[in-house]
């Protein structure tokens, strides 16, 4: 799974009545959020076209597309300069060139690639697997219908019902530049049981023949629209955990118990539910006392109290049977 490194996101949901989420309330008028200079991963098609091109020094020094670096430099009429590296010779103060093939001229428009390294004046035809060209066009085209599906947008602040929603159902989850099946981008994914932060914006307006609600949530270093048919919130699953376990112990009698803690780390939960770890990453630690007031456990988890020795401090929450040892 490409996991995606925690940064600052804005969550966006459809409005009513394209949205299953509840207690969204725009609170201010739309406006247009930044987006990246990239929706999608053009580039790796493109280095995979150019890596299996019939460039001189690439086919010389036999460099795969996973060692080989490019700089694009934009020309007029959409025309790509792109100076080509390999990454298994870096350049260093003794040899500055090191690593460095050449340069070619890519047309996306037209599928033509020259060769200009060794006279620009008479750049020589490459060949490469068309294969390759076609989806580097396919990618490009996709983004700019994405890009003026953004641009057309109108967004208005609002308050969701939770700050954070947890993936369900099976297999990945894609995130989508907008909000649209057409935007998908098929090499970033979540999946189940994941959580994403989503907090921010909605759309005022469904994309034109678009029936799914989207919200636009962050995970790790990337954020993205997704299908909030995968989605749901996470404090409606602690909820709902915490009433069933109240409403199962509530029908046996069990004594108090004291237990001691084996684990070397014993977090805390706000629920009986492994999704519902306390955000504070509170716990106890090997050899740690804890009582349950209900011995009662509920789905492997028991509620209990912890009275520090020196603060005397109490904490009480969820903690995981299996990190418990009676005393």
């Amino acid at each position: 799974m490409e996991k995606l490194a925690t940064l600052a996101v804005v969550g966006i949901v459809l409005l009513a009545p394209w949205t299953a989420l509840q207690a969204v309330t725009p609170v201010s008028p739309g406006f247009t959020p930044e987006r990246p200079a990239s929706l999608f991963d053009c580039q790796t098609p493109l280095v995979k076209l150019l890596a299996s091109s019939n460039q001189a020094l690439i086919r010389a020094e036999k460099v795969p597309a996973d060692k080989l670096e490019i700089n694009i430099e934009p020309r007029a009429n959409g025309i790509q300069a792109i100076q080509l590296f390999d990454s298994r010779k870096p350049a260093s103060p003794d040899s500055p060139g090191a690593g460095h093939l050449g340069w070619v001229m890519y047309d996306p428009q037209t599928g033509q690639l020259l060769d200009n390294s060794a006279d620009e004046q008479h750049p020589q035809p490459l060949t490469f697997n068309p294969q390759y060209g076609k989806q580097y066009q396919q990618c490009l085209q996709k983004e700019q219908r994405c890009a003026a599906i953004l641009d057309q947008m109108k967004l208005g602040a609002i308050i969701a019902d939770s700050p954070k929603y947890v993936v369900r159902g099976k297999g990945r989850a894609y995130f989508h530049a907008a909000p649209t099946e057409q935007c998908v981008n098929e090499s970033q994914f979540v999946i189940p049981d994941d959580k994403v932060q989503v907090v921010g914006y909605a759309a005022l307006e469904p994309v034109e023949g678009e029936k799914n609600g989207y919200l636009l949530v962050g995970y790790g270093n990337t954020s993205g629209w997704i299908n909030v048919d995968r989605l749901a919130p996470l404090d409606e699953i602690c909820h709902d955990a915490q009433a069933s376990a109240e409403s199962a112990i509530s029908k046996t009698a069990s004594p108090a118990a004291k237990y001691l803690v084996k684990s070397k780390k014993l977090y805390f939960y706000d629920s009986p539910d492994k999704l519902c770890q306390d955000e504070g990453g509170k716990f106890v630690v090997n050899g740690d006392s804890v009582t349950a007031t209900h011995g009662q456990a509920y789905k492997g988890f028991l509620f209990v109290s912890y009275l520090h020795p020196k603060t005397g401090d109490k904490t009480t929450g969820w903690v995981k049977t299996d990190g418990l040892t009676a005393q």
